[in-house]
């Protein structure tokens, strides 16, 4: 019954009323929750503005919004870079200096430049660095390596270098060397951009692939339908809906009420 209650909620729920869906959620598997929380660089710019949502284990949520909407902050404040007022809490644990390093440990965040995240000469070397900077070694070490070459399927390329992989080739490889740090949730920010076609999919077959919680900043919205269940949408720092990524992406007046346009996959098919 509970589980035909939350369905019903998902089903129905776009707008401001979100805080309804937060209360069924309410768990044991909750691995991000934000209870009030805000966040502005300056007294009188709000950023994140008195946001409220749950995201449970194993969920894969897009989190959209148009430039400037806080979707990159938020990321930044659930990864501790950036510190917000309200409850933010990651698995059991409350934001704050005490918890940081551990909330760290739950979490791994991937770069929107794979270029940033890779520094080591070859594939195997960057997804190694965590690791053995960790103190890992020996069997441990290249079973760990490994394990997570082959969920990003680069396993064939672990001896390249760096500098010779496609934009695609790169991201998993960024991709890699997080999973390698054995995380419970990966966090995104704009994954798809300057992707070609081919390495696009490619990334989204990985990502529905991997067993992961995740949450997904993206403009690119086909890129989010494909890959999530859950959409939360962001206008001026406000969270204005929160729902099934069907039921959100194809609400034309939704998304241009916040800045936004149908997926193009959407628009074509109202054209033909």
């Amino acid at each position: 019954m509970h589980g035909d209650i939350v369905s019903n909620v998902r089903e129905n729920l776009h707008y401001l009323d979100v805080s309804i869906f937060n209360h069924i959620l309410s768990g044991s598997d909750l691995m991000i929750k934000l209870n009030h929380f805000s966040f502005s660089y300056i007294e009188n710019r709000i950023i994140l503005d008195n946001l409220n949502f749950h995201i449970q284990k194993g969920e894969k949520v897009g989190l959209i919004g148009c430039n400037g909407a806080g979707k990159s902050t938020l990321l930044k404040t659930i990864i501790g870079i950036e510190n917000g007022q309200g409850e933010l809490k990651v698995t059991d644990l409350t934001m704050n200096n005490q918890n940081l390093a551990s909330i760290r440990s739950h979490i791994g965040y991937v770069f929107q430049d794979s270029d940033n995240q890779l520094f080591m000469s070859s594939v195997y070397e960057d997804v190694a660095f965590g690791p053995m900077n960790e103190g890992l070694q020996g069997d441990e070490l290249v079973e760990r390596i490994n394990k997570a070459l082959d969920l990003v399927h680069m396993q064939e390329k672990k001896h390249e270098k760096i500098y010779r992989l496609s934009g695609g080739e790169k991201k998993r490889t960024a991709i890699a060397t997080v999973l390698s740090m054995r995380p419970d949730i990966l966090l995104f920010d704009e994954p798809s951009v300057s992707l070609d076609p081919k390495h696009r999919r490619g990334l989204i077959n990985v990502l529905n692939e991997l067993p992961y919680t995740m949450l997904i900043a993206s403009h690119d919205l086909d890129f989010i339908y494909d890959t999530c269940d859950r959409v939360l949408l962001l206008s001026n720092g406000k969270l204005v809906a929160d729902g099934p990524t069907q039921d959100i992406l194809t609400n034309k007046k939704l998304l241009e009420e916040n800045g936004l346009e149908l997926p193009l996959s959407f628009s074509r098919q109202k054209s033909i």
